[in-house]
Formats: C-alpha cells, sequence, structure tokens
C-alpha cells in the first residue's frame, strides 16, 4: 500500500505496541498486554495506517453476528488532524460490507473528536 493507505494484516504485536502507545503514551509498557489481548479476539480484524512506514493510527473491527464493531481506534499524537481515523472508519465499513454485517457500532467518549469523526463518517448517536 501507498504510505497513508489503510492497510490489515499488521503482525499483531506491532498493532498491540501502536495502541497501547497511542492511548497510554510513555507508560504503555504495562498496557501492552491488553493491547494483545484485544488484537486476539475472535473475530478481529486489525486496520493500521502508516505515514513513512511508521504506523500513524490504528483500529480494529470484529465480526460479530450481523453486527460489526469497531474499538481501539488511535491516532498517535503527532499524526492528528491528518484524516487518518476517518479513513480507518471507512476502511473498516467497507470490511464489515464484506463480511455481511448489516450494522457497525462503535463506542467513543461523548463531544470528543473520535465521535464528529464518526459522525463525519455518517454514524449517529444512539445515547450518551
Amino acid at each position: 500500500p501507498l504510505a497513508g493507505e489503510a492497510e490489515t494484516g499488521c503482525p499483531r504485536d506491532e498493532w498491540a505496541r501502536a495502541v497501547s502507545e497511542g492511548f497510554f503514551g510513555p507508560d504503555a509498557g504495562r498496557w501492552l498486554d491488553l493491547g494483545v489481548a484485544m488484537a486476539a479476539l475472535p473475530g478481529a480484524e486489525l486496520f493500521v495506517r502508516r505515514v513513512d512506514g511508521e504506523i500513524a493510527a490504528a483500529a480494529q473491527a470484529v465480526r460479530g453476528l450481523r453486527v460489526a464493531t469497531f474499538a481501539c481506534d488511535v491516532t498517535r499524537e503527532a499524526f492528528r488532524g491528518r484524516g487518518l481515523q476517518q479513513a480507518l472508519i471507512a476502511a473498516r465499513v467497507r470490511c464489515a460490507a464484506a463480511w455481511g454485517s448489516q450494522w457497525c457500532t462503535s463506542e467513543v467518549a461523548p463531544g470528543g473528536a473520535s465521535q464528529r469523526n464518526y459522525e463525519r463518517c455518517g454514524f449517529a448517536k444512539v445515547y450518551t
């Protein structure tokens, strides 16, 4: 893929490290096991976007019965504001459609940047 283009098939340990660092910064090491566990969920597909070869953003889609759950959206601080999360949302919607999912869902912090990005991609707030 071109730099910044969404890709799947990222090694679990690399994805887990990127997600852990994205969420927890310098304390990521103690949270790495959480990232590894999320990467190993049954039905999980891992997505990344790279900029100049390094993971700039990462996310996950988990295949369920007619519902795809999107989780672990993270964009590393240095790469925010470039539309990477929106591109990962779009890539996961395409993946969910290929799975035959009728619905896609995600949980985000109310009023935050992730909520705005999901709404820009056509998602609607159901409840807070």
